[in-house]
């Protein structure tokens, strides 16, 4: 059989579109570091963060104001599991 690639449930990035502190809301606690990679229209990586595991907490802020207006991908990794998101700068 196939295993099924696990994720991450109900990941809410807000606001959207967002000018300069973009949240990244999990459903449940952060239990392992989480690795957030944004990346641009063409793919060029536009920023890279390692966040550490906080206990009790479900929310990462992450400030984009150092990107330029247009569309972005970001993909949340930790362990098994990913999730890529998109997101506008206005």
């Amino acid at each position: 059989g196939l295993d099924e690639l696990s994720s991450f449930k109900e990941l809410t990035l807000y606001p959207n579109p967002v000018a300069s502190e973009l949240n990244v809301k999990f459903t449940t606690e952060m239990n392992q570091d989480v690795s957030i990679n944004i990346y641009d229209i063409s793919g060029k990586s536009a920023q890279k963060q390692l966040i550490k595991a906080i206990e009790g907490s479900n929310l990462v802020l992450l400030n984009v104001e150092n990107l330029s207006k247009g569309l972005y991908f970001v993909n949340i990794s930790s362990g098994e599991s990913s999730e890529t998101l998109q997101f506008v700068v206005k």
